[in-house]
């Protein structure tokens, strides 16, 4: 356990790129969809 406490620094920063990358891949795709639902709606 001693031996991961020198590496929070670096696992903390994948992390939140990490979380970073995922929350904007979900809010583009949330958007995408929702434009999709609305022009196939407007569309028909």
């Amino acid at each position: 356990m001693s031996q991961q406490l020198p590496k929070t620094g670096e696992s903390q920063s994948a992390f939140s790129l990490i979380l970073g990358f995922i929350l904007v891949a979900l809010v583009s795709i949330l958007t995408w969809f929702k434009l999709g639902k609305r022009n196939t709606r407007h569309s028909d």
